[in-house]
């Protein structure tokens, strides 16, 4: 059995909230994902980090909503970095050359 978990920790809150993902992001992870950090958006943090150190598989899915977040957070003057990527992380986002969209 495949577990997911999504937490938001603010750290600051009129500046920052942290994303922690632990798990897979794919298809299936997709949209609590997305709602994840869709809500940090409406919320209207300025900075959106996203503490990927504990993700064992991502997928194009879990590219799709971090690039999609990323386009949502330019339109509202927000921004969304990757933190912490774990080794899969950093491959996907080498092999499709987003880490500089990404901040990371």
């Amino acid at each position: 059995m495949r577990q997911t978990d999504f937490s938001t920790v603010i750290t600051c809150p009129e500046r920052e909230a942290m994303v922690v993902v632990r798990g897979e992001l794919d298809l299936a992870t997709e949209p609590p994902f997305r709602a994840e950090l869709m809500g940090c958006l409406t919320r209207r943090y300025p900075r959106i980090g996203v503490d990927m150190q504990a993700v064992r598989f991502m997928d194009c899915s879990g590219l799709r909503v971090l690039l999609a977040c990323r386009n949502a957070a330019l339109e509202s003057g927000a921004t969304i970095s990757v933190r912490r990527a774990s080794r899969c992380v950093r491959r996907l986002l080498s092999l499709t050359d987003t880490e500089v969209l990404l901040a990371i």
